[in-house]
Formats: structure tokens, C-alpha cells, sequence
């Protein structure tokens, strides 16, 4: 296994969910998150007809930062104190963002339109 992705917390009555990822520093800068991201998102938005995905990550993680923004998602904000590193107990902020359906969609005809 090189990482792992998920749609969790899923609030099917608003149709929000977040995203979740971690991957092996020996696969970082491949591509393989967003792509594996890009195909959990056309799940989340196609299959199960979801309308938003929050996901956040660490504000010194710059990598996850840029793979968030590179997929379209909107910075919302910054959430303080928002998680525990586990190796020294230290508390972080976040990054928070989201994608909307509406979005998404503009931004996959934008895509098809682009590769013509």
C-alpha cells in the first residue's frame, strides 16, 4: 500500500462530505493523489450525488496544499489549533477548503473543452 483516500463523514441529507488522504513520501510528486483524488471526487459527486467536499491540511504541508488547489477546491479559511501531531503532541493549524458540485462540473467541461 503507498497511501490511502477516502470519502467520509458523510452527511447525506445536506450532501456534504470531506475528503481524506495520506501517501508515502516515496510516491510524493507523481501525480498519484490527484489522480486518485480527481477519480474519489467524480464518485462522491456522480455516483453519490453529493453536493460538497470539504477537505484540510496542514498549513506548513505545502504539496497537499497546492494537490487541494490544483483539483479545484476553494480556500475557505483557516482553522486554528485544528489537529494534534502525533509525534510530539504539538498542537497545528489548518488550511480549510471546499468544492462544490456546480464547480466541479464548470470545472470538467472547462477540461474537456481545453484537451479539443
Amino acid at each position: 500500500m503507498i497511501g490511502g483516500l477516502g470519502i467520509d463523514k458523510i452527511n447525506w441529507f445536506d450532501g456534504v462530505a470531506t475528503l481524506g488522504y495520506w501517501l508515502g513520501e516515496a510516491y510524493w510528486r507523481n501525480g498519484y493523489m490527484t489522480e486518485a483524488a480527481s477519480a474519489a471526487l467524480r464518485f462522491a459527486f456522480e455516483e453519490l450525488n453529493l453536493n460538497r467536499i470539504n477537505v484540510k491540511a496542514a498549513i506548513e504541508n505545502t504539496a497537499s496544499n497546492a494537490t487541494i488547489q490544483k483539483l479545484g477546491f476553494v480556500f475557505e479559511g483557516i482553522q486554528r489549533q485544528n489537529y494534534r501531531a502525533r509525534a510530539t503532541g504539538e498542537l497545528h493549524d489548518a488550511n480549510s477548503y471546499e468544492l462544490l458540485k456546480e464547480d466541479w462540473l464548470r470545472r470538467q467541461g472547462q477540461q474537456k473543452s481545453e484537451k479539443k
